[in-house]
């Protein structure tokens, strides 16, 4: 029998850091089956392997041995973590925990009153402090100075960090000869569509940029989904593909198809000032061979120099300085071209990849022995018949 690992996840929508551990965990041998508070519809279209998903739905408890041959829990968000404890104890099998933000911190930068965020962080912390003791083994997203692995390490016995690198399918993606150089350069955004990630005022340097008639031709391509008054402005503005949400796929075939430069555009605040590895589009780009322009917070400004991928500018820009410097890169093609190759070749020579990661974390699995028998209830899994969105 396959060993199983059951993936709690908070909804229904997979995120990237549980594609990549739904990736890694079938790379182990692993059935990876995930298991999702019913909250919203299903939303998939990160996984860059959908046979993964094919695994998924509630779980009821039933008499007997583990007929499902779970093997390893592994909880993806904080809210289903103590459930996780619970379905680890019923199946006597490890837990794993992955923490893919910094939720105590993220909890207190929610909508609503100042009130009401502290209270949700308390809530977190508390979780963490009764939970996390009782986990085989915590993992985390890679932070400035190591800050949330140092954080985690108070309450759990062994914290490993997981970097957000790609997999190894986009290395090189836009490096291509099917690009056409002589085609207007694009400027990509990936991810989710908010104010303090800086799309906003990127519509409005792009709009600034497209009025110069001195300034070189160029498209904006947003991936995505978020604040629906950005997303508005987006569909309502010349020059603008929105794209909604779409899958890898989609996305490196425009990337391999013109010259392109991400944006990386993250506010200043506290949540962001501490980001490092984790930003997953930062390094989509670089793997890719898009160079990217990139804000001065955490340690991104230290990222893009020492992979030679771009450029950098200070927090807290208006709408005409972005525009400005929109306009210098755009009239330096051979420039974009370089800088992106130069990042590709360098992520390529440190094995700067998800699957490197994982290599890493593979031998510090805590399994459960497949020759120890369960006894008690066991989980099964109950098909979901929510339609993918």
């Amino acid at each position: 029998m396959k060993r199983v690992a059951l993936v709690l996840v908070g909804s229904r929508r997979v995120n990237r850091r549980t594609c990549r551990f739904l990736e890694g965990l079938a790379s182990s041998g692993f059935a990876p089956t995930v298991v999702a508070v019913p909250r919203r519809a299903w939303e998939t279209s990160g996984v860059e392997q959908p046979e993964l998903l094919a695994r998924r739905g509630f779980v009821v408890a039933s008499a007997g041995s583990n007929a499902a041959g779970v093997r390893l829990v592994v909880c993806m968000h904080w809210s289903v973590l103590p459930v996780a404890l619970l379905v680890g104890a019923v199946c006597r099998a490890p837990v794993l925990y992955d923490e893919h933000d910094h939720y105590e911190v993220l909890a207190l930068e929610a909508s609503g009153p100042a009130w009401l965020n502290r209270v949700r962080s308390a809530v977190v912390a508390l979780v963490h402090r009764v939970a996390l003791p009782r986990v085989d083994l915590v993992t985390c997203i890679h932070l400035t100075d190591g800050s949330l692995r140092t954080h985690l390490a108070r309450r759990a016995s062994q914290v490993v960090e997981l970097h957000n690198y790609p997999s190894r399918r986009w290395f090189g993606a836009a490096v291509s000869p099917e690009a056409d150089a002589n085609r207007e350069v694009a400027l990509v955004y990936l991810g989710g569509i908010w104010a303090e990630k800086g799309c906003g005022v990127a519509v409005d340097a792009f709009e600034l940029l497209r009025a110069d008639p001195a300034a070189p031709p160029c498209a904006l391509h947003v991936f995505g989904q978020g604040d629906p008054t950005i997303e508005a402005k987006l569909r309502a503005t010349p020059g603008v593909t929105f794209h909604g949400l779409a899958s890898s796929d989609e996305i490196l075939r425009l990337l391999a198809s013109r010259p392109c430069v991400g944006l990386v555009l993250l506010d200043a605040t506290p949540r962001y000032a501490t980001v490092s590895t984790n930003c997953h589009k930062l390094f989509e780009y670089l793997a890719a061979g898009v160079p990217v322009v990139a804000t001065d917070v955490g340690d991104l400004a230290r990222i893009v120099g020492e992979l030679d991928g771009g450029w950098v500018i200070n927090p807290g820009y208006t709408p005409s300085e972005l525009a400005s410097l929109f306009a210098s890169i755009l009239s330096l093609p051979g420039e974009i071209r370089r800088r992106g190759a130069a990042a590709s070749a360098a992520m390529d020579a440190q094995d700067l990849s998800w699957e490197h990661e994982w290599a890493g974390l593979e031998p510090l699995l805590p399994l459960m022995e497949p020759e120890v028998a369960p006894v008690g209830p066991a989980l099964v899994q109950a098909p979901d018949q929510v339609p993918d969105q």
